[in-house]
């Protein structure tokens, strides 16, 4: 039931490396530890909010890698083995900028948009994508990979 749970702290864990430069698109992968308060309903279903914490690689498709600390939040809800999750991250940049994006993964898949940003990252846009899993029995670490494409005006 928690394995929504891994898409969401991983995705909003790594969902947003964002480099100096106006434009980047590739690949992005994280390790986040999650904590999670949640309320079984019985018969398979329970409910929770998440917070994870964590440094991700954006590897750029013109070879540059950048590395970003982030913070996440989420809500889920999972019924057996099938999980919805919906929540927000706080991307650090080395500079100081800060990058907003949200997300929505359903059995750790999913995707993300991001929605604003501060300093040189002010106007930034983009999406990606996320896949996590748990790597725990705890469900409290996770790892999750996937695109991304962004863009500042």
């Amino acid at each position: 039931m928690r394995i929504v749970l891994v898409t969401l702290t991983g995705l909003i864990f790594s969902l947003f490396c964002i480099s100096s430069s106006i434009a980047g698109e590739g690949k992005w992968h994280s390790e986040a530890v999650y904590m999670y308060h949640s309320n079984d309903g019985g018969e398979g279903h329970s409910v929770g909010t998440g917070k994870s914490g964590h440094e991700a690689t954006w590897e750029y498709k013109d070879g540059k890698s950048v590395t970003t600390v982030n913070e996440c939040y989420d809500a889920w809800y999972a019924l057996k083995e099938e999980s919805l999750a919906e929540g927000f991250c706080i991307i650090h940049k080395e500079n100081g900028d800060k990058i907003f994006a949200k997300y929505h993964n359903k059995s750790g898949k999913g995707a993300y948009k991001i929605v604003g940003g501060t300093g040189k990252s002010k106007g930034i846009t983009g999406s990606g994508t996320l896949e996590c899993e748990w790597t725990n029995k705890y469900h409290t670490v996770s790892k999750c990979h996937g695109t991304f494409k962004h863009h500042i005006e």
